[in-house]
């Protein structure tokens, strides 16, 4: 199942959610249906590379720790591909390390997000990263 939710106030945002759990990637659609936001689902690496060509999101939420390519690996990949390589990437993990987040944008990606992640945050990242208002959530808004 590729698209998960259409509401009414949708704001013509979509976002590919790549998680090898399948709970994490339906707690990330879920966060972002609620903020008005379509997602679509991969569950790794490969698949995400395909979809994302296929589907052209507006941007990727890439789990960092996934079996076979990583997210980090994931995330080059889609940035040596003209095709997805103007796609926004925010990496969402556990690990707030140095050595995580080195990983995160040697990979290319534009942010991240430690897990669990909070709609709030998630929608006002994607906002910043956007650059336009997402359900509320304008760029650059402070997190109350």
């Amino acid at each position: 199942m590729r698209e998960i939710q259409h509401t009414k106030e949708n704001q013509g945002v979509n976002v590919l959610v790549v998680d090898d759990q399948e709970t994490q990637r339906q707690w990330l659609c879920n966060l972002l249906a609620a903020g008005g936001v379509r997602a679509a689902m991969a569950q790794s690496g490969k698949q995400a590379l395909a979809l994302a060509r296929e589907l052209k999101p507006h941007a990727v939420l890439l789990d960092l720790n996934m079996p076979g390519m990583d997210g980090a690996e994931t995330a080059e990949r889609l940035r040596q591909d003209p095709a997805t390589a103007q796609i926004p990437i925010i990496m969402v993990t556990t690990r707030g390390d140095e050595e995580a987040m080195e990983r995160c944008y040697v990979g290319g990606c534009n942010d991240y997000l430690l897990k669990p992640v909070q709609r709030e945050e998630l929608l006002s990242k994607l906002a910043d990263i956007l650059g336009h208002d997402i359900a509320g959530m304008s760029p650059g808004k402070a997190l109350e």
